[in-house]
This record gives structure tokens, C-alpha cells and sequence, in this order.
């Protein structure tokens, strides 16, 4: 997940459940912000999370940067965002797919919110075909010598009942993701234990 959205998600969900029982900790990557590509410009995945907040902090952080084209990127998003343009086509089309977008939340139950990608692609052609062109790319590079960076989760703050959690930095493997940004099912067990691990160790100094 990009830096401005799990940003924005997680001011959205602290502010709304102010106080949450049996939710005390919350461990987030701390992504750099990233620009948003040209292919996904228009897209409601690119831009439901440019707020007015997080329109501030990006323009901001690209003027500083130099890079005035997603100074304009973001603007883009944010006007989008404020008018809701291409919602309407959004919601029809998760009208006409509610019978298979309720299977796939049946699932996402069962599975306790995990919901990999490698399912995804399973009814997505364009998720596959991305897998299978990352898959090609590995063929020809070895990575038997790989050393990654150990894990570490570091205490940020706290916001009254819930304490927030950030990894500096996130290394694996390359044959455990899914593309060059994603884990599969396998790199994403990997990465929970090594979550797990890094914060028992953690909690276990204070």
C-alpha cells in the first residue's frame, strides 16, 4: 500500500472508531511517498485517498522534489476525487458483480481478511498476466546469495487506546512476491512471522 493511502486509512479509521476493544496495536510498512503512474491516473484506486489532507502533503512533498508533472497528477486525483468523477460507472459495476463481490467477502471471511493476489488472479486476467510476466523476469536472474535486511518494527505513536507501529524497512526475497510490489501467499506468510517475531522482540525491551 502507497505512503498518502494507508495514510489516509488509518487517519479515517482511528478518527472514526476512536476507542476500539481488542484493537490496541496497528504495524504499517513505512513506504516512502510514491508517485502515481500515468496508467493508473484516472483510476479510483489511485485517487479515492487524495483528500484534501493528503492533496497538501503531496503536492508539497513534489514541488520540493522538482517533479511538477505529479504536482499535476495529484491535482488531477484530487478534483476527481472532490466531484466523484467515475464513481457512477464504480458503483454500476459493483452492482452488476455483487453476486461474485459477496463470494469473494464470504472468503475474505473465512480467511480472517487475508485475501491474496494470487486468488485474485484466478478471476483476473490482467492480475495474472502481470504475475506470470514478473515470474518471467526471475527466470533469468539467481538469487541464491540473497542476504535481506533483518526486520525491524519501531514504536511511533500512540492515539488513545491504540498504539501505531511502523517497519522501516521491508526486504524478501524476490521469489516470494507476486510482482514487484506485492508478496504472494508464500512471501506474505514469511513476512507475518517475521512481523511477529520483530514485535515480540520489540515489546519484550520496553
Amino acid at each position: 500500500m502507497f505512503h498518502y493511502e494507508q495514510n489516509y486509512i488509518l487517519r479515517k479509521f482511528l478518527y472514526k472508531f476512536k476507542y476500539i476493544e481488542n484493537v490496541n496495536t496497528i504495524i504499517l510498512g513505512n513506504s516512502t511517498p510514491k508517485p502515481i503512474a500515468k496508467i493508473n491516473l484516472h483510476s479510483n484506486r489511485t485517487r479515492y485517498y487524495v483528500d484534501c489532507k493528503t492533496f497538501k502533503e503531496a503536492t508539497h512533498f513534489f514541488i520540493q522534489k522538482g517533479q511538477y508533472k505529479q504536482v499535476y497528477y495529484y491535482t488531477i486525483a484530487f478534483i476527481e476525487n472532490l466531484l466523484s468523477i467515475g464513481s457512477l460507472s464504480d458503483k454500476l459495476k459493483s452492482i452488476i458483480n455483487k453476486e461474485s463481490t459477496s463470494s469473494v467477502n464470504d472468503t475474505i471471511l473465512k480467511q480472517k481478511g487475508f485475501y491474496s493476489l494470487n486468488q485474485q488472479s484466478k478471476h483476473d486476467k490482467r492480475l495474472k498476466t502481470r504475475n506470470q510476466a514478473y515470474l518471467t523476469k526471475l527466470e533469468n536472474n539467481d538469487y541464491s546469495s540473497y542476504n535481506p535486511v533483518n526486520l525491524e518494527v519501531v514504536h511511533s505513536y500512540d492515539f488513545n487506546n491504540t498504539s501505531i507501529y511502523y517497519i522501516p524497512k521491508i526486504t524478501i526475497n524476490p521469489k516470494y512476491k507476486f510482482d514487484r510490489g506485492h508478496y504472494n501467499e508464500l512471501g506474505a506468510k514469511i513476512i507475518s512471522r517475521k512481523i511477529a517475531r520483530a514485535f515480540n522482540k520489540n515489546k519484550a525491551k520496553e
